[in-house]
Formats: structure tokens, sequence, C-alpha cells
């Protein structure tokens, strides 16, 4: 009975571990994901908008500038 009880004991442990483990990843990842929205963030900064549908005067601004 005794050897059952730290069976349970050593499974609860090994869960416990894993879950750590679990919660380490699961930081990386919203680590990386933080990082790579900055990332697409800034690239958005420096885009000029679309000349679509203007005249071909602005077309030829935009482009100059």
């Amino acid at each position: 009975m005794q050897d059952l009880a730290e069976l349970i004991h050593e499974e609860v442990e090994l869960i416990d571990e894993e879950g750590k483990l679990i919660e380490v990843v699961g930081e990386q990842l919203k680590a990386e994901r933080k990082q790579r929205e900055k990332e697409r963030k800034s690239n958005v900064k420096g885009k000029k908008p679309s000349a679509k549908g203007k005249n071909p005067d602005e077309k030829r601004k935009r482009r100059q500038n």
C-alpha cells in the first residue's frame, strides 16, 4: 500500500515538472510572438500609402518620394 502511495506521489511530481516545462515553453512562444508582432508593426510604419485609384500625377509624386 505504501509503495502505491509513493508511485502516485512520483506521478504527481512528474506531472508537476512537465507542467513547469510547458509554462516555460509557453513563455518563450509568447516572447517570440511579441517580437514578430513588433517587427510586423515596424515594417508597416515604413510603407507609403497606396496610390491606386489616384490620378497619374499623384502616382508619379508618390514614386518620387
